[in-house]
């Protein structure tokens, strides 16, 4: 028996981890994974989503059973679709969510499950913090700055992204899986739906995983796929905001105001707040005229 809180929540665990193209990263979080504090035995299921990049599992992860190679056939590229795909495949009565180029800490876990038991949650989001330095540019200091803001998507949306997810699974059942296909947003839709309907979602500080903060390129990729996902959540928002005001608004020059960070490091980071805002909202209206024209 693994070493687990007392709970009566389902102790069966699975871990779901989309990938593509980046083995070795996907390898980094796997041995870390498996020595996490006080959990021995979660499931973890690996779905392959359009890599080109041959991979071969090195020995000490190929010969533990509880690790499942699947692929995505459908949707290669949607991020969703992968992850429908594992829970499709899981075991678990809890479904925990994370990203291939992540590390979470050694009590990663244990705590999401403690605090899922102790707050009688449905669904609990983890912290996600970001690995950055002291020669970090401005691109990859605005990436920390904005990029999956959990605390403030639970508490002023009631949403949450599968950065750091753990959810029962029985909710899948209840309001079926991710939207198929899509790059962006299918985590916020499906949650903001839950909590609409009566789920409880709790923001937990002490789960915690480790992102490497993006450069410039791959920022401003994630930005065009960010405003693309967003127009289809747009069109479930009761009231809907006006996309011309959102647009307008994205032209306000943003200074972040962490007090630590120094001014030259501000301004750099704020210019790429500033473009990136206007990015999201011209792909936002791209994906509109897109969905007119169908």
């Amino acid at each position: 028996m693994s070493n687990r809180p007392d709970s009566d929540i389902d102790p069966s665990l699975s871990i779901i981890i989309p990938f593509r193209d980046n083995p070795e990263e996907l390898f980094g979080l796997l041995r870390t994974i498996l020595n996490q504090k006080g959990i021995s035995d979660a499931e973890i299921i690996c779905i392959d989503n359009g890599s080109e990049i041959p991979m071969e599992q090195p020995p000490d992860l190929s010969s533990v059973d509880r690790i499942v190679m699947i692929r995505e056939e459908n949707y290669p590229g949607s991020p969703y679709s992968a992850r429908n795909r594992g829970i499709e495949n899981a075991k678990g009565g809890v479904v925990i969510f994370i990203d291939a180029n992540s590390l979470p800490e050694p009590d990663w876990l244990i705590s999401g499950i403690r605090c899922m038991q102790e707050k009688s949650a449905d669904m609990v989001a983890g912290r996600v913090g970001f690995d950055i330095g002291p020669k970090s540019n401005g691109a990859e200091l605005a990436d920390a700055l904005s990029s999956i803001r959990m605390e403030e998507a639970v508490k002023e949306r009631g949403a949450a992204y599968t950065a750091n997810l753990f959810v029962k699974k029985e909710l899948f059942d209840r309001f079926g899986l991710f939207k198929e296909g899509i790059r962006s947003g299918g985590d916020v839709a499906w949650t903001n739906e839950a909590t609409r309907n009566g789920s409880k979602l709790v923001y937990c500080p002490d789960s915690v995983v480790i992102k490497k903060a993006r450069g410039a390129s791959a920022f401003y990729k994630k930005k065009i796929r960010t405003g693309r996902g967003y127009y289809y959540n747009w069109l479930n928002q009761e009231p809907r905001v006006s996309w011309a005001y959102n647009l307008l608004r994205s032209f306000k020059p943003r200074l972040p105001k962490e007090p630590d960070l120094a001014t030259g490091k501000k301004l750099r980071a704020g210019f790429h707040l500033w473009a990136a805002g206007i990015v999201t909202q011209c792909a936002f209206i791209y994906e509109m005229m897109r969905g007119k024209e169908r």
